[in-house]
């Protein structure tokens, strides 16, 4: 008879036991501290999708270990490949898919938390991010497209003495800077109403309530890090999915105070007009 311990899961314990110790384990590998992040919340997300397969034979940090292990190795393959030069296209959508489809067709299960679901947002989420960060690992270029909804979001929390939390605060932002290029002929018409849609629809609900003071909500954005110069920067879409390149192929959009100001205002009554609606 056997007296081997049979070992168990806990992937609700991961991030809690486990995060600093795979992280210190990557930076070591890859000397990168956003890649280093991003490999050890992909090992957490392929233990989850993987845990079936989990025999019990080796403790829960052996396994995890081995898991990044192989993500370092698939990392390093990436990155000394061809395919792993290849040009990060500004879009957040894979080829055959519908534009913005995704979390559209998954939604209801995702605002009932299914785990299935919920992980495999989160995993892609991480691939294009990492892809991005990997292309552009100083931020000085493309890799601003991550801050879609930052600029308006980070304001909008400052604005709120912090009251509303960064997720709220960066679905308003995308829901706002989605609208602002539409006000700047930037943005395809409609984007904004179907990015409501979708982001009701995962359970983040309009959060801004009237009177906002535009003119504090862009002093507060000036001292955001995508203001160079006085001038706002704003990374627009052109379409649900895909960032519209800036001027001479930049990623962000300067725009001048005056202009930003009457299109913001246009922009809130657009959003404030939608609330009222839905109401």
């Amino acid at each position: 008879m056997s007296d081997a311990k049979t070992h168990v899961l806990e992937p609700e314990k991961w991030v809690t036991k486990y995060a600093d110790y795979l992280y210190n384990y990557a930076i070591t590998r890859v000397d990168n501290q956003e890649i280093a992040k991003d490999l050890v919340q992909e090992t957490f997300f392929s233990g989850v999708k993987g845990k079936d397969g989990f025999k019990g034979q080796a403790a829960e940090r052996t396994w995890l270990i081995s898991i990044l292990k192989r993500k370092i190795i698939d990392y390093y393959r990436k990155i000394n490949s061809a395919k792993g030069q290849k040009e990060v296209r500004m879009n957040f959508y894979e080829d055959g898919e519908q534009k913005g489809s995704w979390i559209e067709e998954r939604a209801p299960a995702l605002r009932k938390g299914e785990l299935d679901q919920t992980a495999g947002l989160i995993e892609r989420s991480v691939r294009i991010k990492a892809q991005v960060v990997e292309e552009d690992p100083e931020e000085r270029g493309v890799r601003a497209i991550l801050n879609f909804g930052h600029t308006f979001g980070h304001a909008l929390e400052s604005l709120s003495g912090f009251s509303v939390l960064h997720g709220e605060a960066v679905a308003a932002g995308m829901r706002m800077e989605a609208r602002l290029g539409e006000s700047i002929g930037v943005t395809e018409v409609g984007v904004g109403e179907r990015l409501d849609s979708v982001l009701e629809q995962c359970g983040l609900p309009e959060v801004l309530e009237p009177p906002i003071d535009v003119d504090e909500l862009l002093e507060r954005a000036r001292v955001d890090k995508k203001s160079r110069e006085g001038s706002l920067r704003w990374v627009l879409l052109a379409e649900l999915g895909r960032v519209a390149p800036g001027p001479d192929g930049a990623v962000t959009h300067p725009i001048a105070a005056a202009r930003c100001r009457g299109a913001l205002e246009a922009a809130l009554r657009r959003a404030f007009e939608t609330a009222d609606s839905d109401a």
